[in-house]
């Protein structure tokens, strides 16, 4: 397996990132933190690893397997807490009465929240990583407390503490799995669990908030460090190589709770994510924005 580092070289050397001086900082940027989590010791006082031990050790077990299809749900409590203000606003843009957007999102809410728990139920692999302290807005039948990360706000990223955890419910990681992932919101959140992931998977490096406390949902000064210490520039490597365009990461069922398909005001990384089996609620895009996919593609998951 190549090391991040030697991934990140060859980026650096190709053209695109050679005419783009923002780019090959965030690609700078990206290769010394790689190298600094590669280092940070994860695990029990018996067992402690480093993160670099930790993912060699996840694609060993995933060598030993066949590749997979893991479903990856990303707080799908979230609309049923957020109220879905950035919606609410991009619907109201498009001339709906108060009256009307509250139906809609109502109705959006009960089929998300169907085609979500038909995941849940029926799904061979899947992970679920919740929002805390949300679960009495909509009870999500969790097939198994043992497949749930729960401990980390709504970021949709796993933290370094958990991340063991989280590469064993995966059965290690090989090559040539696929990932589907649903949950809440488009554009944030999803996306911020396929980063991770994909960082893992294809640069073998973990991409996350670096802090290993626990956030137990009313400590809002370690809601603030946990997000301080987030990353937030790997957008532009990923979007700029055109790399989730060619990854084995796709998105599933998706609610749209900040508006952004429908406002148009998404990245074109996200676009990269959709295809035939991608359902977004709502579905429609703005009218100026031209999809990765034919648009008769978005939304079409039976």
């Amino acid at each position: 397996m190549q090391r991040s580092s030697e991934i990140i070289d060859v980026l650096l050397k190709d053209e695109i990132a050679v005419s783009n001086d923002s780019l090959s900082h965030d690609l700078l940027r990206l290769k010394a933190r790689f190298a600094e989590q590669a280092g940070r010791v994860v695990g029990s006082p018996r067992q402690l690893r480093t993160v670099e031990e930790i993912i060699d050790n996840a694609f060993e077990q995933g060598a030993r397997r066949s590749p997979r299809e893991t479903d990856i749900i990303v707080h799908p409590e979230f609309p049923f807490d957020s109220g879905s203000p950035g919606l609410r606003s991009a619907l109201a843009r498009n001339g709906l009465r108060s009256h009307m957007v509250d139906t809609i999102i109502g109705d959006l809410k009960d089929e998300f929240a169907r085609d979500i728990t038909r995941v849940l139920s029926t799904a061979p692999n899947s992970v679920v990583i919740a929002y805390l302290g949300s679960r009495q807005f909509c009870d999500f039948p969790y097939t198994s407390a043992q497949n749930v990360l729960s401990w980390h706000p709504s970021s949709g990223m796993i933290s370094r503490t958990e991340f063991p955890k989280f590469l064993s419910l995966l059965g290690g990681l090989n090559p040539n799995d696929r990932f589907r992932i649903h949950g809440a919101n488009f554009g944030q959140c999803t996306s911020r669990a396929v980063q991770q992931l994909y960082a893992a998977l294809h640069f073998g490096g973990f991409y996350g908030p670096d802090y290993d406390g626990v956030w137990t949902g009313t400590d809002r000064s370690a809601f603030d460090v946990i997000f301080e210490h987030e990353p937030f520039f790997f957008d532009q490597t990923l979007t700029s190589f055109d790399l989730l365009k060619n990854s084995s990461l796709r998105l599933g069922y998706v609610f749209d709770g900040a508006g952004l398909l429908s406002s148009g005001d998404y990245d074109h990384g996200d676009a990269q994510l959709i295809d035939h089996q991608t359902k977004i609620y709502p579905n429609f895009p703005h009218p100026s924005i031209v999809p990765a996919v034919p648009p008769q593609s978005m939304g079409m998951r039976p």
